[in-house]
């Protein structure tokens, strides 16, 4: 009933990809059919 209103949350999508040299992160939150960057890092692995 909520989401019919447009009340009810979609809860966020997070992606991760850990390579030999970095590991990235992604956080995607749904606006109605196209998803949003809503933030991104990326940190490499330490030698």
């Amino acid at each position: 009933m909520l989401t019919k209103l447009g009340f009810a949350k979609v809860p966020p999508l997070v992606g991760i990809d850990i390579s030999s040299t970095t590991v990235k992160l992604l956080e995607l939150s749904r606006k109605g059919v196209d998803y949003c960057v809503e933030s991104y890092a990326v940190a490499p692995h330490s030698p």
